[in-house]
């Protein structure tokens, strides 16, 4: 937004502050213009934050090495013979290195958490329990916690000046999988430790800030699929299928879980051709964001509102 000031031509934004605009543009205002500090509440537990990192560094660790060392095929029955042979221990093994190696500090309660997660996803990829089914016949890793970007040309204001964008990420994991018809795709997978899963009914929904749902995670591993369909990460996967993924850790013991992400009706089994869809409304959004008309407005939901951060600086009528 302040491009006509300063006649900067590339802003940076990470893929966060975008979730906080399209949940609400005042938040979004408040923590990314003003920013404005929130307060710092901890439980002397853990925080959510480092449990993840602690249980993405336990999985890439186990994956990247263990069990998919210079680059093996990883397969349910290789998972499950792990399981079976040791794996407890190899796997708390890892939890201690992921503590010091990311420098969290040490709970018995984090690494009881790290150490349920990991069982629960290994034994859903080995495909152990009989209700379920393994998400795929094998994959052979190819990046975990992968630093990913890419780059879009925005229009600002009327004068027709594109301003270049840049949004950058993470992704979890990126694996070659054979699924169960036997064809070989990139999965672009986003690991969560909470949340609840949600499934988009149409691209415009993604972007649409009145949404009562705000699919926040398809939109998220989208994003990263874009990345890598403009950046391809290698010559072997710049031609596969990209197939988004989104695992949900906790539910993992759910009968009816697929990690796979549905658009309408639609299985999503390549992002390829939604691609310039998805690319053109991500536009629109980010040339919302630095339109100096824009004003930011609330958007005012009486539940959700009162655990936002900025609750008491907000909008008065929201405070009755």
């Amino acid at each position: 937004r302040d491009v006509a000031v300063t006649g900067v031509q590339t802003c940076a934004l990470p893929i966060s502050a975008l979730n906080t605009y399209i949940h609400c543009p005042r938040s979004f205002y408040y923590k990314y213009i003003l920013h404005l500090q929130t307060p710092q509440i901890s439980d002397n537990i853990i925080d959510q934050r480092d449990l993840g990192t602690l249980f993405h560094r336990v999985v890439e660790m186990l994956y990247m090495q263990s069990l998919g060392a210079n680059k093996a095929e990883i397969t349910p029955q290789k998972i499950a013979t792990f399981l079976k042979n040791g794996g407890d221990i190899a796997i708390a093994n890892e939890i201690k290195r992921a503590f010091a190696d990311k420098q969290i500090p040490y709970t018995s309660f984090a690494e009881t958490i790290a150490f349920k997660f990991t069982k629960l996803l290994l034994h859903y990829e080995a495909n152990t329990r009989a209700e379920q089914m393994a998400p795929a016949q094998s994959f052979v890793m190819k990046a975990a916690e992968y630093d990913a970007s890419c780059h879009l040309k925005v229009p600002f204001g009327n004068g027709g000046k594109l301003i270049d964008f840049e949004l950058a990420g993470q992704i979890d994991r990126m694996d070659i999988a054979t699924m169960e018809n036997g064809e070989k795709c990139l999965r672009i997978i986003d690991y969560k430790t909470g949340g609840k899963p949600t499934n988009a009914d149409s691209m415009e929904q993604l972007f649409d800030i009145a949404a009562k749902t705000d699919c926040k995670y398809v939109r998220q591993t989208f994003l990263y699929s874009l990345m890598i369909n403009d950046n391809p990460f290698d010559a072997d996967t710049a031609q596969l299928p990209i197939m988004p993924a989104l695992y949900y850790v906790p539910r993992m013991v759910g009968k009816s879980l697929t990690p796979y992400i549905t658009l309408g009706d639609n299985l999503v089994t390549d992002f390829r051709p939604l691609a310039n869809d998805f690319r053109e409304h991500l536009k629109r959004v980010l040339a919302e964001i630095i339109d100096p008309q824009n004003h930011f407005e609330t958007k005012y939901d009486k539940v959700s509102c009162k655990w936002c951060d900025f609750y008491k600086v907000c909008n008065p009528t929201i405070n009755k």
